[in-house]
């Protein structure tokens, strides 16, 4: 599974997909099954049109999966940010050796 990319299905209800996305629970715990706990497992997704600082749904997300991180990207921008639950609060992170830039 190392460096593996898996895509997810939004289980999202229709009329709230474009701005809300739910990974299917079954590919998510088989995933997560796999995954074992052997180094670290980035969950990605991207911002379209805001920014790469965790929104309030983000923010529980990744409170609720201290044992992950979480990589958000803005399209608009280009720039990555990056989370993990630490002591119960949320912290950006870095998991680059530098500061990335898409737009580059």
């Amino acid at each position: 599974m190392r460096g593996e990319h898996i895509p997810m299905v939004n289980t999202e209800r229709p009329w709230v997909r474009h701005r809300k996305f739910k990974m299917d629970p079954e590919t998510q715990l088989a995933v997560w099954n796999e995954w074992g706990g052997d180094g670290d497992l980035i969950v990605y997704h991207s911002h379209p049109t805001g920014t790469a600082f965790a929104s309030e749904l983000d923010r529980t997300v990744i409170l609720q999966s201290p044992n992950l991180k979480f990589l958000i990207y803005a399209v608009v921008t280009g720039r990555f940010r990056a989370y993990q639950a630490i002591d119960g609060k949320v912290e950006e992170i870095k998991i680059f050796k530098t500061d990335i830039d898409a737009t580059v």
